[in-house]
């Protein structure tokens, strides 16, 4: 007698389980490609919603990240933006220690032409530049000329030791008064104002060893006048030379 064949539960064959997965899989892969060659915002947000669905379902978990370039590119500039405030208090603190600076350069000139009773022919002044030395031309120059006497070189040596190591700016102002002047060697005050700045400046750079790019030389003439020309005494003050110490910073400078 022919036995009957047992009839098979229900359910799906097999091989629609294997199916399925593949599918799965294709459809992930898919999507990963799609979110890589994509940075738009909603295309993004779609993609993400869509694959966190199906590894939900598959009983996977998500750890969520944000992959949107711009919040990187935000976080990356918080990382390196130092605080609020940090790069204005260095920029003060330089200023404060520039203004030390110039205030203690100022006190020690002060006190050496004091000591060497130099009050009635240098003047030491702080100034919207910095420091102004004004200096009477008798002390440095015969009248007329442009070489330095030798009087002049002890607070010129004094000076530049003083300047040497400073990284400030210095400028050599040469002023005449207005009586006119031509000589061979110079043609008009023009010539002898800026002459004596530079003999200065080149006495600076090549005996003191101050930096020749820190030094600069300029040359007024009568057109500057300290005082009104209209006496000897006041043509005297007229005639004089001037040290300006600048601020290494604007910010230094007083209204």
């Amino acid at each position: 007698m022919r036995k009957k064949k047992s009839t098979e539960g229900g359910g799906s064959p097999l091989w629609m389980t294997t199916f399925s997965d593949l599918m799965t899989l294709l459809l992930t892969f898919f999507i990963l490609l799609y979110s890589i060659s994509s940075v738009d915002e909603n295309k993004f947000t779609d993609v993400a919603n869509g694959l966190r669905s199906i590894l939900t379902d598959s009983g996977a978990s998500v750890i969520q990240e944000d992959t949107n370039p711009e919040n990187r590119e935000d976080d990356i500039l918080t990382e390196e933006s130092p605080p609020d405030g940090i790069e204005e208090e260095v920029l003060n603190d330089q200023v404060v220690t520039d203004k030390e600076a110039i205030e203690q350069l100022s006190k020690e000139i002060k006190a050496y032409v004091a000591e060497k009773e130099l009050e009635g022919s240098v003047e030491v002044n702080i100034t919207s530049m910095g420091i102004l030395i004004d200096i009477k031309d008798y002390l440095f120059f015969e009248t007329g000329k442009a070489d330095l006497r030798e009087e002049s070189l002890g607070i010129l040596n004094t000076l530049g030791q003083k300047l040497k190591n400073m990284p400030n700016e210095i400028m050599v102002e040469g002023h005449t008064d207005n009586i006119p002047i031509s000589t061979y060697e110079f043609k008009s005050n023009w010539e002898l104002s800026a002459s004596r700045a530079i003999t200065v400046v080149r006495y600076f750079s090549e005996t003191q060893g101050i930096d020749p790019s820190r030094l600069s030389a300029v040359g007024h003439g009568e057109y500057k006048p300290k005082v009104s020309n209209d006496s000897s005494e006041n043509r005297q003050l007229n005639r004089r030379v001037n040290i300006v110490v600048k601020y290494l910073n604007e910010e230094n400078i007083e209204e």
